[in-house]
């Protein structure tokens, strides 16, 4: 049986790498490059977004295996480090915001001093009700509702007292509270998942 895959992106390839087995796959694409979303464009070495944050990267060992192994091979993507500036009562400072309490004393010392007692504080003993509660079971209060809170209303339009937190659960890496106080001691470098990505390589010049 043949079986026709519209798009030659990340699903799509991945699709009809795994059913190649079974059927005769043809993967049909417009562009004259895969990747679809996840495509990038090198200038001068540097690989760039075309259509924004699309990326591929998983804390699961299993995942990254089977991927590389069976889809596209670790040679074939750019390996990208996270470096990104959170703007942030007037002023820019480092992402992950939860490692730059440090440089909100500089502006804040009340603000930075309330986000690091309620994050000392919390205690994940508990089912949250909403996307909201999760954000300050997590982080604190002072931080939920100074950032995470008006940061996602912002980006989902949606009110997060009314959404549901189970999509992000296992999609946000939250620091523990030993490298919370790293932070605050010390530079600390983020080294959670999403400090870096994958994205598919692209000879464009």
């Amino acid at each position: 049986m043949r079986v026709g895959i519209i798009g030659a992106g990340i699903s799509g390839l991945s699709i009809g790498q795994m059913l190649k087995r079974y059927f005769d796959v043809e993967v049909l694409e417009k562009d004259n490059k895969v990747g679809g979303i996840a495509k990038t464009k090198t200038i001068n070495g540097v690989a760039y977004h075309l259509v924004g944050g699309h990326c591929f990267n998983s804390k699961n060992i299993n995942v990254l295996n089977f991927v590389f192994t069976n889809i596209l091979p670790k040679s074939e993507w750019h390996l990208v480090e996270r470096k990104a500036k959170i703007f942030f009562k007037g002023h820019l400072i480092d992402y992950p915001i939860e490692f730059s309490v440090k440089q909100i004393a500089c502006f804040n010392e009340e603000l930075a001093f309330n986000i690091t007692k309620d994050f000392f504080a919390t205690k994940d003993d508990k089912n949250p009700e909403n996307l909201a509660d999760w954000f300050i079971q997590k982080f604190g209060k002072t931080l939920a509702e100074e950032y995470f809170i008006p940061y996602n209303r912002k980006i989902w339009n949606q009110d997060p007292y009314k959404m549901d937190y189970i999509w992000v659960k296992d999609k946000l890496p939250i620091p523990d509270k030993k490298s919370f106080f790293l932070s605050l001691v010390k530079s600390v470098r983020d080294d959670m998942p999403h400090s870096y990505f994958f994205y598919p390589n692209s000879n464009d010049q």
